[in-house]
């Protein structure tokens, strides 16, 4: 067989996944690391004027899996960013943020297709109750605290895209939840639909971006991370 060197990127992705994972059960009373950048500090942080609130230029919290990149946020007073305020925050670096080099390296980081694979989970945890399809995730409410939030998920597309969705039109029309319409233009971004049990994330390496809401929170790896959200400015 001829060696196919994207095949065997993917094929050392997933090994890394596989491999992080056992390690993630030998250490689980590990203490969770720490995050560099308290929540009231505007260092390591972009203010997004559509939401109100910081989100982080990076991602951290690599090396533990979803439930756990959610209990460290939280233990620290900010939370893990929602599909939706993912989007936004694109937006304000693609049309908004002042800093347009740095707006580039950060949106690069996130969707170019090239390097490694770069990845993050979204707080957006799938539940199929009976025959209904609910998403879990987190706000801050009017006091300023992390309070859970559980909604029916609302008409989206529900079939998978390989190839792929426009990136530009998620970016500009989606539902209240951040999912793709049903009506999505066609594009290059990979898109798996949501599916039971499954988290919410978005990567890119040199094959392609991905929108996938099939994600197993049980997931780990040394690229996949998180991206915080600071409390919202009152």
């Amino acid at each position: 067989m001829r060696y196919n060197p994207k095949l065997a990127e993917i094929v050392n992705r997933e090994v890394e996944l596989e491999g992080r994972a056992g390690a993630r059960k030998k250490n689980r009373k590990a203490e969770p690391p720490k995050i560099a950048a308290p929540a009231n500090s505007q260092e390591g942080y972009i203010f997004v004027p559509s939401l109100g609130m910081d989100i982080a230029k990076k991602r951290t919290l690599q090396g533990i899996d979803f439930y756990e990149q959610t209990k460290s946020a939280h233990a620290q007073s900010q939370r893990i960013c929602t599909i939706n305020e993912f989007r936004e925050f694109v937006n304000y670096l693609r049309n908004g943020y002042s800093d347009r080099q740095e707006a580039q390296q950060i949106l690069d980081e996130i969707y170019k297709v090239e390097g490694n694979w770069r990845a993050e989970n979204l707080d957006a945890r799938f539940e199929k109750v009976k025959k209904d399809l609910f998403v879990n995730y987190h706000k801050f409410d009017d006091n300023g605290d992390i309070t859970p939030v559980r909604e029916r998920v609302a008409p989206c597309l529900m079939e998978n895209k390989t190839p792929g969705i426009s990136l530009d039109d998620w970016l500009a029309n989606a539902t209240p939840q951040g999912l793709p319409l049903e009506n999505v233009n066609s594009g290059d971004l990979y898109y798996w639909a949501p599916v039971n049990e499954a988290v919410a994330r978005f990567d890119a390496d040199s094959v392609r971006a991905n929108l996938s809401c099939n994600g197993s929170p049980t997931d780990v790896g040394s690229s996949l991370g998180v991206r915080l959200v600071g409390r919202k400015k009152i």
